[in-house]
């Protein structure tokens, strides 16, 4: 028999993290005051379905003491229940028996008769929203004026799709997911119950997967103990569970927050050798940033997720060293790149590609090696964790042009004059950020642009126009597409700030000749710019 079954609850003080629920109940029974109709709405694995039995061993159980609530569960009714052989307690999957014929002959016809060897006649239907309008309204009028004889307890994980015509006519109690110190001493209880030594980390890893699920979590113990050991290590629980190692998914996350992308890539090739089921390591990684974000926002449940002092010293330094922007992209892109391992020809590469995509930002904006110092403070925004908003960011100085160029720059400058705008120039590095993350952006929107945006390449940023170099001819017509054009630019504004023209030219054959067209209708479009038009 499976462990959830054997540790069922039989009595109102055996269920765990649902004390309001229960002592409303309690009280209830004690006091004589039974409604008609309960309601019970809540995730699965909580205990609905538990809590309907034991009020129907509570009303029928003929050992009762007056002031006690919970059944004696040794009477002949109490077993009854308890082994579902009672025939006065009538147990309906609604998922399985949704139309109005059988509510008409199981539920309506049935409540007319008085019980048989019990004082009520209890009916206990599971996952009733799946029931049909039509049996919802044959059900309307039984449930408002059931005979005294008999109540009425509806279980649903899904209550916002009942009528509300059933929910005003029924006592309703919402239960919730039983909070992670609860469920580990529930859990703790019964593995000593089955002579079993179960490490924290594992039950820490049982209760994450479980969701606050009771049942869940039972199931995934069970599994566990089924190993016939007696000291239940991480170790032992990973033969039977897909356990991602804390000390792996710590050590990938200080990689990525320290930019550190070699670092990053062999932790992943390690886990990929091993045969890690990489959307379990992505979803504890996940878990543990989630963790940082909260302990950022100073959220006093963070503490709580935590199982040793060790993960709560790394997580109080890693917190410091990240921005909860960079953070919350961090776990963004997490959830999406997830979605992309079923797809993936190798499981290891959406996580690859993050992480080299994350620590590629922070590098790329950070300062320039000193090698490079030649090219000017100017060409460099400096950042030490968080993204720079260009908006915020003074325009660089320009840079003094050669004789030939002045004269032609005195054109665009009376005109900017006139108009009284200030010219805005584009930062390269930020240019090649953002051109990632728009190509993000449209890989869910239009898969044939985004295979030609990552064949193309910036050959070069001047002032307000960005040149783009693609291999075929079609391409280019692709993205010089007026409509593809238009949306291109309007995202590039968008998350620049700043106006953006867009040239395209091919690799192959043209090179020249869109360099020499670029130059001559640099000035038009720097003019059309200035006055908020576009050369078409």
């Amino acid at each position: 028999m499976a462990l959830y079954h054997i540790h069922r609850p039989q009595h109102f003080e055996a269920i765990i993290g649902q004390e309001h629920i229960v002592r409303t109940l309690s009280n209830q029974i004690t006091t004589g005051r039974v409604g008609h109709a309960y309601l019970f709405s809540g995730p699965r694995g909580v205990g609905k379905t538990t809590t309907a039995r034991i009020i129907a061993k509570a009303l029928n159980c003929k050992e009762r003491k007056t002031k006690d609530p919970n059944p004696c569960d040794e009477c002949s009714s109490c077993i009854e229940i308890r082994d579902g052989r009672s025939i006065d307690v009538i147990e309906i999957d609604a998922a399985s028996h949704t139309g109005v014929d059988h509510v008409r002959e199981h539920i309506i016809e049935n409540s007319r008769f008085k019980p048989s060897k019990s004082a009520y006649k209890v009916f206990i239907i599971d996952e009733v929203h799946m029931l049909s309008t039509s049996a919802f309204n044959a059900l309307l009028k039984t449930l408002e004026e059931p005979p005294a004889h008999v109540v009425f307890i509806l279980a649903t994980t899904e209550s916002q799709k009942l009528p509300q015509t059933i929910v005003s006519r029924c006592q309703h109690f919402s239960f919730s997911t039983v909070a992670r110190d609860i469920l580990q001493k529930y859990l703790e209880k019964i593995a000593k119950t089955e002579s079993t030594k179960v490490d924290k980390e594992v039950l820490g890893y049982i209760i994450q997967k479980s969701g606050g699920c009771v049942r869940d979590a039972v199931s995934l113990l069970d599994q566990i103990l089924s190993s016939g050991e007696k000291n239940i290590t991480p170790d032992v629980a990973k033969l039977f569970l897909p356990i991602s190692p804390q000390e792996d998914v710590h050590a990938l996350v200080r990689a990525v927050v320290e930019s550190d992308v070699s670092a990053s890539l062999a932790i992943i090739q390690k886990l990929a050798d091993r045969g890690q089921d990489m959307t379990q390591f992505m979803d504890a990684v996940t878990g543990f940033c989630r963790i940082i974000l909260l302990a950022q926002m100073e959220n006093s449940l963070w503490p709580e997720l935590i199982d040793s002092n060790e993960t709560k010293a790394e997580v109080l330094e890693l917190k410091q060293n990240i921005t909860p922007e960079r953070l919350m992209a961090l776990i963004d892109g997490l959830i999406e790149r997830r979605n992309q391992i079923k797809l993936s020809p190798l499981p290891q590469l959406p996580l690859e590609m993050l992480v080299i995509s994350t620590c590629g930002q922070t590098a790329g904006r950070g300062q320039s090696p000193s090698g490079d110092r030649s090219k000017g403070e100017s060409e460099v925004v400096k950042t030490e964790s968080a993204p720079v908003v260009v908006s915020a960011v003074e325009p660089p100085a320009p840079i003094a042009a050669p004789p030939a160029q002045t004269a032609k720059k005195s054109v665009t400058a009376r005109v900017k004059e006139l108009v009284g705008k200030e010219e805005r120039l584009l930062d390269e590095n930020v240019v090649r950020t953002e051109w990632q993350q728009l190509v993000q952006k449209l890989e869910s929107v239009s898969p044939s642009l985004v295979f030609i945006l990552k064949l193309s390449e910036i050959v070069s940023i001047e002032k307000t126009t960005i040149t783009l170099s693609v291999q075929y001819q079609f391409h280019k017509d692709k993205l010089m597409d007026k409509p593809t054009y238009r949306k291109l630019t309007e995202m590039l504004a968008e998350s620049l700030g700043i106006r953006v023209d867009l040239v395209v030219v091919v690799k192959e054959g043209s090179q020249g000749v869109q360099t020499s067209n670029t130059s001559q209708n640099h000035e038009l479009q720097e003019l059309a710019a200035a006055f908020g038009g576009e050369v078409v």
